[in-house]
């Protein structure tokens, strides 16, 4: 138990040591670098007020039903967004290990924040009703009580037997986490009210999980607007809050006896183990899962795995652990699953539909692995998975790795050189009204969206996937159908230290589309980013892409188009880098890139770099493209900025060079339009 107390001090100085870096970070770049965007924009007759989207115009297009207000300080404020992702990194840092301050971060993020703390802590009810004696017994029975129905003949003789053996502390500990979930079911079903006057829960819950088609979905739309996401919250939090007390209370305690606690509720079974190595069960409903020692393997656990068992938590405390959605996948990686494009998957393993899915595991090294709907993922809830140590695998096909759509989805892992592996709608992605957030905290990681099995062909291009992966907030485009659009939502992929490695295809690393904000935030280390089509800080529709690299000698590779701060059709799109000698490859519309109305933007603050790129328009430039619409008045801009260094460019594009100011005309010279702007700018400080 000692061990587990160190590990988790380590953790809270690698906490604090990381938001100091971080606030210094954001002070030292506001002083040196406040006048560049002035500079560049004065070139052009430009200004930070004049250089943006008219909303007006905007406003015509429409299509953003659940429009976020985050979202809009990034869209509406293009210059102010180099230090509002270093606020939002350094708000990641100072969350890191914190369930309820990550809840209390992304559901702000989507406009559904309540302040639980605001007056005292939210855990102390639930702590105090836990002193009472006999308290495991009595949560237990009253989990019983609140789903109205009776416990089995001679359930309670059973029950005090085997509550009498758990320790005194881990009983109230226990009895507390019971009680506050018993609390959050509450909140959930209140959350629920107005649709399960409507329908059936289970009718509801069967309803995301199908396949099935239809020319518009009724069922879905009801969901969407009577759902009470603030009130999912509510239940959140507090619930958070006790599992945050319980990990840090727990290692403090010294539980030397071997012990085994188990009782079945309409919610689903309680185990309280610390019996040595443990399996659990597929196909099992849990409420709460405390295992205290051994390397264990769960098949089940923090998941919603039927609308009655809308909450459920496990908290792991030794051992190096396997958390697996099917025994297939013990031998298997994810990609190699026959029947991966057909398998149809409940929630698992940290998956939250219609309620609360929480895991945390304190130290090992561990593997998780699912097909989809896992791994920090939710829709309609709330599911937070912790990873306090260790060198982890985790590894999915589809929405996972912190992923979101109608709540908040957050995977994150505090130490360790971590691998993560997924296909598409994951490692932070944020569908509409979700907060899907990755957050890494130290550790040389390597993030990979596959992109040699293509088994989501992109629209793009077919022989690539599309990842939708690394920081990627997505809407829903209905004006080509049925006229229903949605905007989308946050997805953000965070990583605070290591040189790390990130792969993908198409559409990922700080890409948004259609009302949503991506953002990939890498904040030192030299790192590696290979993509293909709209990748490193780029968007389209409406949307908010950022790519933000705070440090490091950085490789950046996406081939095709629409990359490296590129911009497409009233969207912003942008990639800043602090420091480091760099090396950027592109093609079209990158490096200051809009196009279609796009402000594309390119910042690199310092350091000797290496340009190889190919196309237009590149290098600050910007291309409307059709006249004669109101799109003839509204800014199309592409601005490449590099603050440092001896750079180095292609001699195909002369004029850009050291020291220089440029500006380049729209790429339909024939046809000049005064809205059209290309700036380059490249100085020294």
């Amino acid at each position: 138990m000692r061990g587990i107390h160190n590990a988790s001090v380590k953790i809270d100085d690698m906490n604090t040591r990381t938001a100091i870096f971080v606030v210094i970070l954001v002070l030292l770049t506001s002083a040196c670098f406040g006048d560049v965007f002035d500079e560049a924009l004065s070139a052009a007759g430009l200004t930070k007020e004049t250089a943006v989207f008219d909303e007006l115009d905007l406003a015509i297009y429409g299509g953003d039903k659940f429009r976020l207000p985050y979202f809009d300080t990034y869209h509406r404020a293009p210059y102010r967004v180099p230090e509002q992702v270093k606020l939002l990194v350094s708000q990641a840092s100072r969350a890191s290990g914190r369930v309820f301050d990550l809840v209390g971060m992304t559901s702000t993020g989507i406009n559904e924040g309540v302040r639980r703390s605001l007056i005292g802590s939210p855990a102390e009810p639930f702590i105090k009703k836990a002193e009472q004696p006999n308290s495991l017994t009595k949560a237990v029975l009253e989990v019983w009580q609140i789903a109205g129905k009776k416990p089995p003949r001679g359930f309670e003789k059973r029950l005090n037997a085997q509550a009498s053996s758990v320790p005194s502390d881990v009983s109230k500990m226990a009895a507390a986490l019971i009680f506050s979930e018993i609390s959050a079911a509450k909140w959930r079903n209140l959350a629920f009210k107005r649709l399960f006057d409507k329908y059936d829960a289970q009718q509801l819950y069967s309803h995301i999980l199908s396949a099935e088609e239809s020319d518009f979905d009724f069922i879905r739309e009801d969901m969407m607007n009577l759902t009470d996401l603030k009130l999912v919250m509510t239940g959140g939090e507090d619930l958070a809050a006790v599992i945050d007390k319980v990990v840090v209370e727990y290692p403090k305690l010294s539980v030397t006896k071997a012990f085994h606690f188990e009782a079945n509720t309409p919610l689903g079974a309680i185990v309280i183990d610390c019996s040595g190595d443990s399996v659990y069960r597929h196909g099992r409903d849990f409420m709460l899962i405390l295992d205290l020692t051994g390397n264990d393997v769960y098949y089940s656990g923090a998941a919603c795995s039927s609308a009655s068992n809308s909450v459920s938590v496990l908290i792991d405390f030794a051992g190096s652990d396997c958390y697996l959605e099917s025994p297939q996948l013990d031998s298997l990686p994810v990609g190699r699953l026959a029947e991966r494009k057909t398998w149809r998957s409940s929630p698992n393993t940290c998956g939250a539909l219609m309620g609360y899915a929480f895991l945390v595991d304190v130290s090992g090294n561990d593997r998780y692995s699912g097909v989809s709907r896992c791994l920090g993922y939710a829709a309609y809830g709330c599911a937070v998975l912790i990873d306090f140590a260790g060198d982890d695998i985790y590894r999915c096909y589809q929405m996972g790795q912190g992923s979101a759509e109608f709540g908040v989805g957050v995977l994150c892992d505090c130490a360790g050189s971590d691998n993560y592996n997924c296909f598409t709608t994951s490692q932070g992605f944020g569908g509409i009204k979700g907060y899907g957030l990755l957050l890494d905290a130290s550790g040389d990681d390597i993030y990979t969206a596959n992109r040699i099995q293509i088994d989501f062909p992109s629209a793009q291009d077919s022989r690539h996937n599309g990842s939708l992966s690394q920081g990627m907030g997505c809407g829903e485009r209905g004006d080509y159908t049925t006229g229903h659009s949605y905007a989308g939502g946050i997805g953000a992929l965070i990583d605070l230290a290591g040189n790390d490695q990130y792969t993908a295809d198409i559409m990922a690393q700080g890409m948004g589309y259609w009302y949503g904000l991506g953002v990939l935030a890498d904040v030192s280390g030299d790192d590696s980013y290979m993509g293909y089509w709209y990748n490193q800080g780029s968007a389209a529709h409406f949307a908010v892409g950022v790519l933000y690299d705070g440090g490091g000698s950085d490789y950046y590779s996406a081939p095709c188009n629409m990359v490296q701060g590129a911009g497409h059709d009233y969207s912003l799109g942008m990639l800043i880098d602090e420091n480091g000698d760099d090396s950027y490859t592109a093609a079209g519309i990158s490096l200051g890139g809009g196009n279609a109305n796009g402000i594309g933007i390119f910042w690199d603050k310092s350091g000797s770099d290496t340009y190889q790129v190919t196309g237009n328009p590149t290098l600050g430039r910007a291309n409307i493209g059709s006249r004669g619409s109101i799109r003839d008045r509204d800014i199309c801009m592409g601005l490449f900025l590099d603050t440092g260094g001896t750079d180095y460019y292609p001699v195909s594009y002369p004029f850009a060079q050291n020291n220089t100011i440029w500006l380049q005309k729209g790429m339909d010279e024939k046809n000049p339009l005064p809205t059209e702007i290309g700036i380059g700018l490249d100085k020294q400080q």
